[in-house]
């Protein structure tokens, strides 16, 4: 290690992270003084049913992405916990759309290594708190390593690491899963420049774990766009210098060989991801539509040095018609664009400074080119997977960039005894900025005044000026009197405080007993029957909330979408399969027409009222009859609105081995469900003659059937649900979910992890030996 992170010791590691836990300390108050959770707690206090009905008027709350810990990863780190618990593979998630895959989404990251502190202990919130916190030192400290790697000074890599810690990309969602990816990026720069220095087995063992780290952290685009921004990096670096074949072709070979190991290591997650692409919805539609998240304009790119130029969704004021995201995670700091404007100085002797630098810009380019659809970058949206990801996404390299080159600039310009004429570029640059600012005001300055903003936006570019003022004025002071370390030091606070300043508000902590607080309507759902499907449409409860509460919600939040169910909810009225509606009182005209006789109410807590759904079908069915529609549509325009019609038909896509029995009976049999666990549903049901056996729960490739321990063919039903060929008598059902992408999969990961520890132990005992 010592080798690597260009000589850092064990008091200069203790330092840093020293130094870094303080900055987190400033960024998360609450969770260092007062033990609360990292949540945002704002966003909580507004969220249904939590807010217990105390305003006549609803609000929506703001910043929905927000939902997402409390939706949709609090539940991945239950569903997880719990499946391990009964000793299963945390594979399926049964609480949202009839059943969804949970470690093939990728965001549950299972295997991912810090996710072991939910592991260690019973609590989510804490374990979450630690895991974000954990998550953004990392970030900090990597990007230390690469700096000391690069061979550049202590506190030129504290500035580094600050920027990239409390990068907006990595720090306005704490709770994503961004960061987790960003975490690992600069040792996979780090080691390109090893490969790029013929250091070929340090260059391996970096890129096999920095990229495994990231494909195993969960958020797939960004996994995506930072490889690409590295790989770019890479040819501009190997273009640049011209290198001749002999040693061109060795970096290449090593690094990819690296990527083939880190995927063969995160195989156990990633081919059960790639299987849930080919039947997700979510990335069917991407596809599809080649213009998916398009670029809304090059006037956004304001928000790149003024971060609240266009209002916050912290704020809610947010005017125009603009990417919330979008403007909320391109600030890289004002200390970052005069820094970087710093290497616009004449050409340094320092080949390699010059070879990285400029490197590093065309790989910027490339990515503003492609995220805001820029010629020649425009058909970069009509690819394969380059079109799927949001277009935002490109600028995440970006944000990883433009400090790395402020950082090379600034170490070069802190060692030396700058004059006054020195500061041209970054006085340049901020009056750039400062034009282009003018000019966007200029253009939308209608729209400013009709959103009653004028006076708000005003006060946004005066902070801004006054940063960048306070920059060029530390400049100044190190040319007049130059002392590396004090300003070095200043740089570093000044773009620690520009940063949190930039992404305050909401609140990034709640009091534990606001983390997944127990609630009337909550209490009472679990009192009655956890296991059925209730549907909060009416309700302004967000879709996977009361999944923490281990409640089926018949709608779900997560990052892919499963095929089946939702395309079914799109063309069919599947409200048969619900048996409880949450219904805000506060709305006008809750139920719907023809409902009043159907929905039963049955309790009345807050402003919350509960109906049961007097004809919900029971869970299981059986189906004397068959029809085979090979087609979706014309499936869907059979069933008319309706979940089943007639109701003693099942739809199939594909004829049966063998017919069923001819019969004018509809009714003949039951069953029930009479065990779950996460992976495993057991039916008892008894029929009169052979039928169709259908569990109204999500069809989705994996699942296996048996019937009374014997593999019975399992097939979808209706399009959406399972179903098997049920013979006449009493039997035992058992669905199973035991994907093959999964084992196959594991086999693959255990195999190459064996193997590189035992590569490992090999060159270590080789090392020992040879001292």
């Amino acid at each position: 290690m010592k080798q690597l992170a260009g000589n850092i010791g064990l008091r200069e590691a203790l330092v840093i992270t020293a130094i870094l836990v303080g900055l987190l300390a400033c960024a998360f108050p609450g969770v260092f003084l007062r033990g609360e959770m990292a949540a945002p707690g704002d966003f909580a206090a507004g969220l249904s049913p939590w807010d217990n009905c105390d305003d006549d008027v609803i609000e929506q709350p703001y910043t929905s992405p927000l939902h997402d810990i409390y939706c949709q990863f609090y539940p991945y780190y239950i569903l997880t916990r719990e499946a391990l618990a009964d000793g299963e593979w945390p594979l399926w998630n049964a609480f949202g759309y009839g059943g969804m895959p949970l470690l093939a989404n990728a965001q549950s990251a299972v295997f991912y290594p810090p996710r072991l502190v939910h592991a260690v202990t019973s609590d989510v919130p804490l374990g979450t708190t630690i895991h974000i916190l954990l998550k953004l030192l990392l970030c900090g400290l990597t990007a230390y390593v690469c700096v000391r790697g690069l061979g550049l000074r202590r506190l030129s890599a504290l500035f580094m690491a600050v920027a990239w810690m409390f990068s907006s990309y990595n720090f306005v969602y704490p709770f994503w899963l961004m960061a987790d990816v960003c975490a690992w990026v600069p040792l996979l720069f780090l080691a390109v420049e090893r490969a790029l220095q013929g250091r070929y087995r340090t260059a391996f063992c970096l890129t096999a774990f920095s990229a495994t780290l990231m494909l195993l952290a969960g958020h797939p685009e960004t996994v995506f766009i930072m490889s690409l921004g590295v790989g770019l990096y890479f040819v501009f670096r190997v273009v640049i210098e011209r290198r001749n074949d002999a040693r061109l072709w060795k970096p290449g070979v090593v690094l990819l060989a690296a990527w083939i190991v880190a995927l063969l290591a995160s195989a156990a997650q990633l081919l059960p991801f790639l299987e849930y692409l080919q039947n997700s919805l979510t990335f069917q539609m991407r596809t599809s539509n080649a213009h998916y998240d398009a670029s809304v304009g090059l006037s956004i790119v304001t928000a790149a040095w003024i971060p609240r130029f266009f209002g916050t969704g912290a704020e809610n004021n947010v005017w125009g018609e603009w990417d919330k995201m979008t403007i909320a995670l391109i600030y890289p700091g004002v200390a970052v664009w005069l820094g970087a404007a710093l290497a616009l100085r004449r050409k340094s002797q320092d080949s390699l400074w010059n070879r990285r630098t400029l490197s590093l810009a065309l790989v910027t380019l490339c990515c503003v080119l492609a995220a805001y659809d820029l010629p020649p970058f425009q058909f970069v949206r009509y690819l394969p997977i380059f079109g799927s990801a949001n277009m935002h996404f490109y600028l995440a390299f970006l944000m990883f960039a433009l400090p790395l080159i402020a950082t090379l600039a600034l170490d070069r310009w802190l060692g030396e005894r700058p004059k006054l004429a020195s500061l041209a570029g970054p006085l340049l640059v901020a009056l750039l900025l400062a034009g282009a600012t003018a000019a966007v005001y200029s253009l939308h300055k209608e729209a400013i005044s009709e959103a009653g903003m004028t006076e708000y936006v005003t006060h946004q570019m005066i902070v801004a000026a006054l940063l960048a003022l306070s920059v060029l004025l530390l400049s100044a002071g190190h040319c007049i009197i130059p002392n590396r370390r004090i300003f070095a030091l200043l740089f570093a606070a000044v773009l620690a405080f520009d940063l949190l300043f930039a992404v305050r508000g909401p609140s990034r902590t709640a009091p534990r007993e606001a983390v997944i607080p127990d609630t009337p309507v909550t209490d009472f759902l679990q009192a009655g029957d956890p296991a059925a499907i209730t549907s909060t449409v009416d309700s302004f409860i967000p879709e996977g909330l009361l999944n923490n509460y281990g409640l089926h919600q018949y709608r779900g939040r997560d990052g892919m979408l499963p095929e089946r169910w939702p395309k079914f909810m799109q063309f069919v009225n599947g409200e048969d399969v619900v048996k409880y509606f949450v219904v805000d009182k506060r709305l006008n005209d809750p139920i719907p027409a023809g409902k009043q006789t159907v929905w039963k109410p049955v309790a009345d807590l807050d402003c919350l009222t509960v109906y049961e759904n007097t004809q919900r079908l029971p869970q299981v069915l059986l189906f004397p009859k068959v029809e085979v529609i090979p087609s979706a549509d014309m499936m869907f325009d059979e069933f008319d609105g309706q979940v089943f019609a007639p109701e003693d038909i099942a739809f199939l896509e594909s004829p049966l081995e063998e017919p069923l029995p001819e019969t004018t009976a509809t009714e003949i049999g039951h069953g029930e469900v009479v065990e779950r666990h996460s992976t495993h549903v057991r039916v008892k049901a008894s029929a009169t003659q052979d039928c169709i056996l259908t569990l109204l729960e999500g069809y989705y490739p994996g699942w296996t059937a048996a019937i009374d321990g014997e593999p019975a063919a399992l097939f979808p039903v209706d399009y959406a649900f399972r179903g098997v060929r049920f013979p006449e008598g009493e039997h035992d059902v058992d669905f199973v979910y035991r994907p093959a992408s999964f084992r196959i999969g594991l086999v693959l990961s255990t195999i190459t992890l064996l193997f590189s520890v035992l590569a490992g132990f090999y060159a270590l005992a080789r090392r020992g030996k040879a001292a």
